[in-house]
Formats: C-alpha cells, structure tokens, sequence
C-alpha cells in the first residue's frame, strides 16, 4: 500500500472526484500528480486522496523513478 505525502483525512474520495481524477488519466495516459491536478480541476489535497483511494483498490499504479501515474489495464477473462 503506498499511500502519498499530504494525506490530511481518512474520508473516501467523492465518486465525481474519482471520476475526475479517471478521465485525466485516459486523457494524459500517464501524468504527474501536478498534471492530473491541472487536467481533473480538483485541489491537490482532494487529487491526492483519489489517487490513494485508487492505487489501494489497484486500479491505478505509481512509478517512483519518473513520479507519474498511470491506470492499470484491466484484464477481461
């Protein structure tokens, strides 16, 4: 569980956050949190709580060597 620097409160992220949050990822395919923030129009504290909610539920991973994000492909079986 990796969860990023900032994280003031232990609420859920809002679902038209995580929606937010999702289609600047489509969008950008891979971003920093600085561009997801800029793309979705959410505060940074309420992009990183999405982003947390996200990479614990494994939909969206985080490379630490480049510092961007990106969603994880969902396998159709």
């Amino acid at each position: 569980m990796i969860f990023l620097k900032h994280s003031f409160n232990s609420l859920p992220a809002k679902a038209e956050h995580i929606e937010k949050v999702i289609f600047a990822l489509s969008t950008l395919v891979v971003a920093t949190e600085k561009q997801i923030t800029k793309e979705s129009g959410l505060t940074k504290t309420q992009t990183i709580c999405v982003l947390n909610d996200l990479m614990n539920k494994d939909l969206v991973q985080f490379d630490k060597k480049s510092k961007k994000f990106n969603l994880k492909k969902v396998s159709q079986n």
